[in-house]
């Protein structure tokens, strides 16, 4: 099963076909030459179906990417004032940062604002808690999915990630220990 921005793919578990399909066959395979129960053909079987919740991942993705493009403008803004290009921005040493953007900057980041750990760790376990229906059997493998995410960009970051994002991390923990414990206040 894999896990996108999309949705669940995959499928759901299939049902195990060595097992018998009913009485009579399971005691002849067992040598016994008593039946139980009735011989009226194969069982049920159920396969759960996990609905993504493609109402509230399509607000966190409209959400994200308006929140994406004003931090865009507001680098690119900032480079264009500082006459660079996006070509030669990393080869410099050095950018001034007037106050006016380092203010709006600061506001993104803040506690409250919308790249603050509070909000990004909400978006980020709401988008889980989307795709997966929210059907805790999922939860494992949803946690390990996002530990998994914030262990790549350590990687690519180089090193350990900064403070924000690590506070971001703990914070979408306590949220799936949340759902998983049932009390999910603020989980979802």
């Amino acid at each position: 099963m894999s896990i996108n921005v999309n949705g669940v793919t995959g499928g759901a578990p299939k049902a195990n076909t060595n097992q018998p399909k009913n009485n009579t066959q399971a005691n002849a395979s067992s040598g016994s030459n008593t039946q139980t129960g009735n011989n009226s053909g194969p069982a049920a079987v159920y396969e759960r179906t996990v609905r993504p919740d493609t109402a509230t991942l399509n607000e966190i993705r409209a959400a994200v990417n308006s929140s994406t493009e004003r931090l865009r403008e507001l680098v690119s803004r900032l480079l264009t004032q500082q006459g660079q290009t996006w070509g030669n921005a990393f080869n410099i040493n050095m950018i001034d940062i007037d106050d006016a953007t380092r203010a709006e900057a600061a506001s993104l980041v803040a506690e409250d604002g919308f790249w603050g750990v509070e909000q990004t760790a909400q978006r980020i376990f709401d988008f889980a808690y989307a795709i997966s229906g929210g059907d805790p059997e999922r939860i494992e493998l949803l946690r390990g999915a996002v530990e998994q995410g914030f262990k790549n960009a350590e990687r690519l970051w180089g090193g350990d990630l900064p403070e924000i994002s690590r506070n971001t991390l703990s914070r979408v923990r306590e949220l799936f220990d949340n759902w998983q414990s049932g009390s999910s206040a603020n989980a979802v």
